[in-house]
């Protein structure tokens, strides 16, 4: 779907008519729910993961992106994220230890807060023997714990950002004018889905309860 198309199915929502005076100004507004919306409902997509509905999102999966080690602290080793990370999938590392190298490690994910817990229980703390080593996501970084050995690169599955929709002949956010459109990358049947979630958004704005109630059950029987 154009995403003049969705704009226009967002109007139809939210006004009784799409024609209305109002349009051109309420077009920046609509790009910016578009872009935090189609976060939202991507998020809620990848934490269903064993649902059906993961299939629509498959086309923002990115399989085994090698990333080769950045730096390696005491105890562990640092990989730097790619720009366009979003939600992590899977982690499979590559590492050896005393001349035996390019060894897969299984990796599992620990918080941040369970760290020392983690490194001093014998059954979870990294173990080249076992070939098993406990990792956490920061920010910019995912970091794997080492014992005697090294990590030298993963292999991350990750799910990442979709691209920023835009609506030509409107201001961005840096008050540039935008001379192209950008089309969303989701399937129509999503893009329904998150102008529906756009629609909420607005009325919770404007705080208009009627209006909120109304397309919420919209968006519940589109589920």
């Amino acid at each position: 779907m154009k995403i003049e198309d969705a704009f226009i199915l967002f109007k139809q929502y939210i006004e009784k008519n799409a024609i209305t005076d109002k349009i051109a100004s309420d077009k920046p507004r609509f790009v910016n729910l578009f872009n935090v919306n189609q976060l939202r409902l991507l998020a809620e997509y990848v934490r269903k993961k064993n649902n059906d509905d993961v299939r629509h999102i498959q086309n923002f999966l990115v399989l085994d992106y090698d990333i080769l080690r950045d730096s390696m602290s005491n105890g562990h080793c640092n990989f730097k994220l790619p720009n366009d990370f979003f939600i992590h999938s899977n982690v499979r590392a590559f590492g050896g230890s005393k001349g035996c190298s390019n060894q897969e490690i299984f990796c599992f994910e620990i918080k941040a807060e369970n760290v020392n817990e983690v490194l001093a229980d014998d059954f979870n703390k990294p173990s080249f023997f076992h070939r098993e080593s406990p990792y956490r996501i920061t920010s910019d970084n995912l970091i794997v714990y080492v014992d005697d050995f090294i990590i030298d690169k993963i292999a991350l599955s990750y799910y990442r950002y979709p691209v920023k929709v835009q609506l030509s002949d409107t201001r961005d956010i840096n008050g540039s004018l935008v001379k192209e459109s950008i089309d969303p990358e989701f399937s129509d049947y999503l893009v329904e889905k998150i102008v529906a979630m756009c629609a909420e958004s607005h009325d919770i704005n404007e705080d208009d309860l009627n209006k909120y109630n109304f397309n919420k059950d919209r968006v519940l029987s589109n589920n």
